[in-house]
């Protein structure tokens, strides 16, 4: 009986024997540099905060951006396809830190590009209690 041995998206029927002189594919192995530099370079390309208008012990600084049932989190087609989700997700995770570290922070927060290939700056609005946490680009709004 022939055994199938993929070889890119083609297939070639070898006979049982051979299958023993088949190589296993080698696991390019994981080095530290690896992580360390996919690390600084993720850092390198997310988007740089832009300090609020308000200041932070002010009353209107008391949002968390948290999504949850009632406050879920939304994003527009553009953001999407400019920035990506995993950058998005960064910057949600850098929001929700800075929120926590001074117990609420504005509606809105504005972050730059550092790499100056986008445009726009990607903007988060957190609509408070029984809205939306948005991620959009400023021709969204």
């Amino acid at each position: 009986m022939p055994a199938h041995v993929p070889v890119g998206s083609v297939f070639y029927f070898l006979p049982h024997f051979l299958m023993a002189h088949v190589p296993p594919r080698a696991k390019r192995p994981v080095r530290k540099q690896d992580a360390t530099s996919s690390a600084n370079s993720l850092a390198d390309v997310l988007p740089r905060l832009k300090i609020q208008e308000i200041s932070y012990d002010d009353p209107a600084s008391s949002l968390r951006f948290e999504p949850s049932v009632a406050s879920p989190f939304v994003m527009t087609q553009a953001v999407a396809i400019t920035y990506g989700p995993v950058v998005i997700r960064q910057c949600l995770e850098k929001l929700r830190r800075l929120a926590q570290e001074y117990d609420g922070i504005d509606y809105l927060q504005v972050f730059e590009d550092r790499t100056d290939r986008k445009r726009e700056p990607l903007w988060f609005i957190d609509d408070g209690k029984g809205g939306a946490i948005t991620p959009l680009l400023a021709s969204d709004y």
